[in-house]
């Protein structure tokens, strides 16, 4: 798995991470690594808060928050066209 940073539109500075594979590939912990260290430096750009709320949301989840009720909660909006809830 490959790993792209383009610019994004939130603020200046604002980076979106890209992965490409090569069909269907397995994510693996360093890879959700990687997607993490992304997240939360751009959540650092964000404001002070921004960090913490990414790291509330995932203590969240592992402790057991349905996903749809995670969402609702940090009000994370899914793109309409890419992200479907498993």
């Amino acid at each position: 798995m490959l790993f792209k940073k383009i610019p994004g539109k939130k603020f200046p500075g604002d980076k979106i991470l890209l992965a490409k594979t090569n069909g269907w590939e397995a994510i693996r912990h360093v890879d959700l690594f990687v997607m993490l260290t992304h997240w939360a430096q751009i959540e650092d750009r964000m404001g002070p808060r921004g960090r913490q709320m990414l790291l509330d949301a995932i203590i969240d989840l592992f402790k057991g928050m349905p996903l749809q009720e995670l969402i609702k909660n940090y009000q994370y909006k899914l793109q309409k066209n890419n992200n479907k809830i498993f």
